[in-house]
């Protein structure tokens, strides 16, 4: 069995809760749009969004029986745009999100595709600046990696093909990084490739054990050197 099929539910078929319905998802999924590939990104700046749909259009071109879209190709007319986003994600290979502005819807739907077991590729144009000092101080995006594309609809296309090509779940670099962190946390190295879902889940817990550690040594702290009157 996968690391997938241990980690994630099955993801094409209706949820038993939504919060939109407040109770069992009431979307018709045989509407979904299906993809090799779904883009997420903002409309704004105008610049970024043209470079990342000319580039799907040039993908389009070449893709043979590949299909690639964007979140305009979504039957978003009169619907809760985030539902159609949701049912593509669920019949897409992969999501490329532009993480160039930091768009709040964008991230959240990085995290809803991240929960569903959806490989996210994050791009990002580093030659806009407006937002580059947010960016560095969120910090998580460079450490989860992107594709830098300068406003170069060519590059991106270019890029992704190439990022796609050699594309596999378990990716080398993700592993390194997992290590990385569970080196930090106490977690010898994987040199028997253990189960990666169980170690996954094994480094989470003890994550939130040991943040809840300090959050309480920080109140005990508080506590006992109030200053009262």
């Amino acid at each position: 069995m996968s690391d997938q099929a241990l980690l994630f539910p099955q993801i094409d078929a209706l949820p038993a809760f939504c919060q939109y319905a407040e109770g069992p998802c009431d979307q018709n999924f045989t509407t979904a749009v299906k993809s090799h590939a779904l883009f997420l990104y903002p409309t704004d700046p105008v610049t970024i969004s043209s470079a990342i749909e000319n580039a799907v259009a040039g993908l389009n071109l070449t893709a043979g029986d590949k299909r690639w879209i964007t979140w305009r190709h979504l039957a978003i007319t009169g619907q809760i745009i985030f539902c159609e986003v949701c049912k593509a994600l669920r019949f897409t290979s992969m999501a490329i999100a532009d993480v160039t502005t930091l768009n709040f819807n964008v991230l959240f739907e990085v995290g809803f595709a991240l929960g569903l077991g959806v490989p996210v590729l994050p791009i990002r144009d580093t030659s806009y600046v407006r937002d580059k000092r947010m960016f560095d101080e969120l910090g998580i995006l460079d450490t989860f990696g992107y594709l830098d594309f300068q406003n170069s609809q060519m590059e991106l296309a270019h890029q992704v093909v190439h990022y796609e090509t050699n594309l596999k779940y378990r990716d080398p670099k993700l592993r390194v990084a997992f290590e990385r962190v569970a080196t930090l946390y106490g977690e010898e190295e994987d040199t028997e490739q253990a189960d990666f879902s169980e170690r996954l889940l094994k480094l989470v817990g003890k994550i939130a054990d040991r943040r809840r550690a300090t959050v309480r040594v920080a109140f005990e702290h508080r506590r006992n050197h109030a200053a009262y009157p």
